[in-house]
């Protein structure tokens, strides 16, 4: 899919895109294929994460080979919720009940950004927490579950429980080393509350920036299930995904400003700098 994105008519970028998985190892597959294969420019892109948005502007213009998609992970591309009704309207001579409506699509994944942003806050939180810790590494900050036993998400006050719980663990296990003032308890409680009324305010939501920063994976689960009533048993969540995947490629290059900003040409023009070579 990131292959014809890339290589389509709007972008036009001449390369060979592989799956290498995530995680820290892609920058030494990086270096391991061009070495082996004698390719002169090899990249590779990854999922911001809970990292800051920042981070992944200065991916663009760093001239590193590492660059980072300035939403949470691939899969929030793919709620956009033009995609999602394109894809819905693929899959309507057969699912003929699924949404028609772009503001319902969006009302739909709204709800389901509303259900996350508890958790989607304490993420947010245990991650700046990790980043400004790991500076004078007093411990390693992991990040909770942040579910009961049976799958539930979350409440609020049972992420700011979890929140302190994991400050109040790394700083015991950092007993004989400086401790960091963002491990206190306090000061991670108040941060989180301070996270989640940004991310639960109307204008947040209303502007959907939760489809830039929220787990894109969980969002499309959610909204899948939200389908439940509305969708036939032999329509599955790989199928959705497989239209979905369709309808971003075949809407992309149709489409002017289907993103703002636009990753895929950003990061086809970065890539053309690392490459030094211009545009045809």
């Amino acid at each position: 899919m990131i292959q014809a994105l890339l290589t389509g008519a709007r972008v036009n970028l001449d390369v060979v895109v592989r799956g290498c998985g995530g995680g820290a190892a892609l920058g030494a597959v990086a270096q391991y294929i061009r070495a082996a294969e004698s390719i002169s420019t090899v990249a590779y892109v990854r999922d911001r994460d809970y990292r800051p948005l920042a981070r992944a502007e200065e991916s663009l213009t760093d001239g590193s080979p590492e660059f980072i998609w300035r939403r949470h992970e691939f899969e929030n591309y793919l709620l956009e919720p033009a995609v999602v009704v394109a894809a819905m309207d693929e899959l309507r001579e057969f699912a003929p009940s699924l949404p028609s409506d772009e503001a319902e699509v969006r009302e739909r994944l709204r709800s389901c950004a509303e259900q996350h942003a508890p958790v989607e806050g304490g993420r947010m939180t245990l991650s700046k927490i990790r980043a400004d810790a790991d500076q004078d590494a007093p411990a390693r900050i992991e990040f909770p579950r942040f579910r009961t036993p049976d799958g539930a998400l979350f409440s609020d006050e049972q992420c700011v429980q979890a929140v302190r719980g994991e400050c109040e663990r790394a700083t015991k296990q950092a007993a004989t080393r400086a401790r960091h003032p963002s491990l206190d308890p306090d000061v991670a409680e108040a941060h989180y509350r301070s996270t989640l009324v940004r991310l639960t305010e109307r204008g947040y939501l209303h502007d959907d920036l939760y489809l830039r920063d929220f787990g894109g994976r969980e969002l499309l689960s959610c909204f899948w299930n939200s389908l439940a009533d509305r969708r036939p048993s032999r329509l599955t969540m790989e199928l959705f995904q497989e239209e979905l995947a369709s309808a971003l490629v075949s809407l992309y290059e149709n489409t002017d400003d289907l993103f703002r900003p636009d990753d895929f040409h950003d990061l086809a023009k970065s890539l053309r700098r690392l490459a030094g070579v211009t545009p045809a």
